[in-house]
């Protein structure tokens, strides 16, 4: 036995010691705030008056829009922390911690399985099991890199993929050793139902979660497959043939649907991206290696979530690190593969981190680059490290040195790390100080700036980023909202958001959600200088954008703007034509009922009965003709609980009284209703 594992504290302790650390170097950080699409996804808890019974339950797990799974899983674990909206960050990123403390401790287990696996011949002896698993885990438990991931909420998702992958390996590895040992059925139970249910909670979870099977795969043909040669021969036959059976045939099937998504996947790249798929296949070797290079030189900083500052590649040398880049992604896969039976460890560890990025750099029209997309992939990235520093040989002192050296460095850049992310104001400052060609991140940081009442300091960030970022619309919106807010707006200011308006390629609804707060701000006088006119001259510049005009979402929510700037003008008719045009492009019952709310809201009730028969003349079906996603499954719900037709009766009904109570009577209603 070697000094290493002479301690006299057995490994269960030392791993509650670890994971006490590490919990103690995030909780500066559990004071931070929710940040963008957390709001996105869990806005939700309050749409139908919060979760409270049954339907509000399923309503709030078919509602995730994240992917065509809905991420029903993620959004059950939501709930452990608030059933209703608004709520307090803090729970939230509480059980974020818990859980990245139990990612950590599984796959201690399951890196001490497998040092058990392998020839004493190669791991040195059996008493450096623990050891290497433990160090192996702390390494990665502790890496600064996963603070934008376990603090920024949203990213549970990501969290909890992993937890059922290292659930779906333990699985796996009690499979085999149940076939190792001859009881063949229940080998095959455990691999069934522990692999395949692991698999079905992590895809639920995070597209990226039905890797799984091929993961295990992975581990399969590099850590176990060898080991079955001492087997005998029928034995190993069998084993051979059922792990192709339960683990290979899954991963074709997913590797096939990845390929089938090609097709749509050019054309989606075309409506809501700003590079092609072939841009965006050539751009990832870059950002994984840029991966690489922040998990094995790790920092104190980074550039958090705002990556809208990478850009494309647009060839192999523009810009010229896509070629090298390209070669040294492939120069790992022939490495993985080449040493696979000489270094094991190292073998695993790169191809298990190079399939788990199959689905998040690949063909999916994703953006081009987030640190929490490493999360998974890197789980088993520094066990060969680990097994390295307490292998027997030359330099063991310093190498033992090393091994407790790096644990406390890493300790440290995260508890750095955290104390940033407990401190939102100073976090949107660096954040833009280190990603000056990120529009997303100098527009947070402006309006960081602006709710302290530092206008001035807000108005010259956002002149130096339009400087240097020209043509941003983000940029340019957020020096209206500050002219705004400070009076100062001028003709130049007006004119540059129309130019960028006009000229933006890529939409989404955060920039149709900060129309909308203008159009408010304007409507409640806070923007005297804009005005209702240089409002309208925005909303025309978006709708004189050939981009915008080929999504017909984008378009109905125009047509809602205008609707309103209409009702704000004391126009029913008009805002009712904007709102049956906008209705027509899509006619959903939610549209309906919103805009008909927005013409009673401003006393205009038999104009919102007239929207109500509009849509009812569309002769629409409430539900989805196909489910084909969760959020087809979302709308089903609403229909099969009569949700969207008990909400048109009640507003109908709202309407009449309104209108009766005004002394008016609006077509449809009777002046004596029914009590």
């Amino acid at each position: 036995m070697t000094a290493t594992t002479r301690s006299p504290l057995p490994a269960f302790a030392l791993v509650a010691l670890l994971l006490a650390l590490t919990a103690a170097a995030y909780w500066p950080g559990l004071k931070g705030g929710f940040l963008f699409d957390d709001r996105i996804n869990l806005d939700a808890l309050g749409d139908y008056g919060g979760v409270r019974n049954l339907d509000t339950l399923l309503y709030f797990l078919t509602s995730g829009e994240g992917d065509p799974t809905g991420r029903p899983v993620a959004q059950l674990s939501f709930l452990l922390d608030a059933r209703d909206w608004p709520a307090d960050p803090f729970p939230f990123k509480r059980s974020n911690l818990l859980l990245h403390l139990l990612n950590g401790g599984l796959l201690f287990w399951l890196l001490r399985r497998l040092e058990a696996l392998l020839p004493r011949s190669q791991e040195g002896g059996q008493g450096r099991q623990s050891p290497v698993a433990l160090l192996g885990a702390t390494l990665w438990l502790a890496h600064p890199l996963w603070v934008s991931t376990t603090l920024y909420i949203v990213q549970r998702q990501a969290m909890l993929a992993a937890t059922f992958c290292l659930l779906g390996l333990l699985a796996w590895d009690r499979s085999y050793r149940l076939w190792r040992d001859g009881r063949r059925l229940h080998g095959w139970a455990w691999a069934a139902v522990g692999v395949g249910g692991a698999t079905l909670l992590a895809g639920l979870s995070k597209a990226n979660g039905f890797l799984t099977p091929l993961l295990t795969l992975m581990a399969w043909w590099v850590l176990y497959l060898p080991q079955t040669a001492m087997l005998p021969v029928p034995c190993r036959r069998a084993l051979r043939r059922d792990a192709w059976l339960l683990l290979g045939l899954p991963s074709l099937a997913l590797l096939g649907y990845l390929l089938l998504q090609v097709p749509a996947a050019i054309r989606r790249c075309l409506a809501i991206r700003d590079f092609t798929l072939g841009e965006r296949l050539l751009s990832q070797p870059r950002a994984l290696m840029e991966y690489l290079g922040l998990l094995a030189v790790p920092r104190e900083g980074s550039g958090g979530v705002f990556n809208d500052g990478f850009a494309a590649s647009h060839s192999l040398l523009d810009p010229w690190t896509t070629l090298p880049a390209l070669l040294a992604i492939l120069a790992l896969v022939v490495i993985g593969f080449a040493v696979r039976t000489r270094w094991p460890r190292l073998s695993a560890a790169l191809l298990f981190f190079l399939a788990g990025h199959l689905v998040e750099s690949g063909p999916v029209p994703l953006e081009l680059y987030f640190e929490h997309r490493n999360y998974l992939p890197a789980l088993l990235l520094f066990w060969p490290l680990a097994h390295a520093l307490l292998a027997p040989g030359p330099a063991r002192h310093a190498r033992l040195a090393l091994a407790v050296a790096l644990p406390a460095i890493l300790l440290g850049l995260t508890w750095q790390r955290a104390v940033l992310w407990g401190d939102p104001p100073l976090q949107a400052m660096v954040w833009a100080q280190r990603n000056p060609d990120s529009a997303r991140a100098q527009g947070y940081a402006a309006n960081i700036l602006a709710a302290q009442g530092r206008t001035a300091e807000a108005s010259q960030l956002l002149q130096r980023a339009q400087r240097r970022l020209p043509g941003q619309s983000i940029i340019a919106l957020n020096r209206i909202a500050q002219a705004c807010g400070a009076n100062t707006l001028s003709a130049a200011d007006l004119e540059a958001a129309e130019q960028a308006l006009r000229a933006q390629r890529i939409w989404n609804q955060g920039m149709l959600d900060w129309l909308d707060q203008l159009n408010r701000a304007v409507l409640a006088g806070r923007c005297p200088a804009l005005g209702l006119p240089g409002w309208q001259r925005l909303i025309d510049a978006v709708a004189a954008n050939p981009a915008f005009a080929r999504a017909p979402t984008r378009q109905q929510a125009l047509y809602r703007l205008q609707g309103r700037a209409a009702l704000a003008t004391h126009d029913p008719e008009a805002a009712l034509a904007a709102f049956n045009r906008g209705l027509d492009l899509q006619p959903k019952p939610q549209v309906a009922l919103a805009q008909a709310a927005d013409l009673g809201n401003a006393g205009y009730e038999a104009w919102a009965l007239r929207h109500l028969d509009h849509y009812q003349t569309l002769g629409v079906r409430y539900g989805p003709r196909r489910i084909r996603s969760m959020a087809d499954v979302h709308r089903w719900l609403l229909v099969r609980t009569g949700y969207y037709k008990e909400e048109l009766a009640r507003l109908r009904a709202e309407l009449c009284k309104n209108s009766l109570t005004e002394g008016t009577t609006a077509p449809g209603c009777s002046r004596h209703p029914q009590e």
